[in-house]
């Protein structure tokens, strides 16, 4: 896996925030534990912005533990939210082989940026790009994974990469059997979001979840314009997380 400019954060934390970030990352680094004592003791060092993400996505879980469907990320970036879906499953129902994670990414950035997504410093081509090869180490993460849970023998995650809206489309055609209970969209690109909304939609259960990261952010305009002309905003019951309170979660009913 080689290296290439990865894209830097956007972030609403002021100037000490930014300076604990950093030194909790120096803390990390000059930790006097062993690697596996260390793996052991990462709560240590999560600072409670991690942490209430970690329970928005139990949040999240917990609407859908009991409704059939496989959960969809688009916008896998580094891929810990794949991974930390991965564990609440062996937690909430580690015998549920069908509750399948698919992550969507193009993993070399945003395509191209659409007018509709606003002349911002953080709506960039090739933002969010990874290092090259990046997703066959992702892949290796996620397999060692499911390998310390039951049912190691049946493979419960997949990476498709490429465009989001050609690869749901071609993914949906190859595998008729597909409905969704959890879609996560986290590509706060117009076009993107678009395409995915368009698609997913009638695949969606009853009392499933639509989580958009950035509904409403002016940093992101094309995120929000997209719901607005696919969905709309009194189509479906909306509410938002009680941890990350800018994040959006649409109960499909």
């Amino acid at each position: 896996m080689t290296t290439n400019n990865v894209y830097e954060l956007p972030t609403v934390g002021g100037p000490k925030q930014a300076k604990s970030k950093r030194d909790m990352l120096a803390l990390l680094k000059q930790a006097p534990k062993e690697n596996e004592e260390l793996i052991a003791n990462l709560g240590l060092y999560t600072r409670s912005v991690i942490l209430a993400k970690y329970l928005y996505l139990n949040e999240l879980y917990e609407i859908i533990k009991d409704k059939p469907g496989v959960i969809m990320e688009f916008g896998v970036w580094w891929g810990a939210n794949i991974a930390l879906f991965g564990s609440l499953r062996a937690i909430h129902e580690p015998y549920n082989w069908t509750r399948k994670i698919i992550g969507f990414d193009t993993f070399e950035g945003y395509p191209a940026v659409d007018e509709k997504d606003g002349d911002t410093e953080f709506s960039a081509e090739g933002g969010y790009a990874m290092p090259q090869g990046y997703e066959d180490y992702l892949t290796q993460v996620l397999d060692c994974h499911e390998q310390d849970n039951v049912m190691e023998h049946v493979r419960k995650f997949e990476l498709v990469k490429g465009d989001a809206g050609a690869s749901l489309e071609k993914y949906l055609l190859e595998n008729p059997e597909t409905v969704i209970s959890l879609a996560y969209l986290d590509m706060a690109m117009y076009e993107s979001t678009r395409d995915v909304l368009q698609l997913l939609l009638p695949h969606m259960v009853k009392g499933g979840v639509i989580a958009l990261d950035e509904l409403g952010s002016a940093k992101f305009p094309g995120e929000t314009r997209a719901f607005k002309e696919v969905i709309g905003t009194g189509s479906y019951r909306m509410t938002r997380s009680k941890f990350l309170p800018d994040r959006t979660m649409v109960i499909v009913e």
